[in-house]
């Protein structure tokens, strides 16, 4: 049985290498869905069952998180792009 603490520190653990501030702010909104999902009467087994494997969420934000920051910087493998 999967707890809202278990779910959400084996997520923080996952999501190690990502700035704290933007760790933070995706764990923020988990939590909230955990406390959505009391309110609707669900248990945090079910809930932990709706948001799917915690690994494939981290892996999933540390994709877009790097694709945004490469985006940002608009370096890629050392190319710069959008430059003449």
């Amino acid at each position: 049985m999967r707890t809202r603490d278990s779910y959400m520190m084996e997520l923080e653990r996952l999501l190690g290498t990502i700035p704290e501030h933007k760790r933070k702010e995706w764990l923020y909104d988990y939590y909230l869905h955990f406390e959505q999902a009391a309110l609707n009467g669900q248990t945090e087994e079910e809930a932990a069952n709706e948001l799917g494997d915690p690994r494939m969420i981290a892996s999933e934000l540390m994709l877009s998180y790097r694709v945004n920051q490469a985006e940002a910087n608009r370096n890629f493998g050392g190319l710069k792009l959008g430059q003449k």
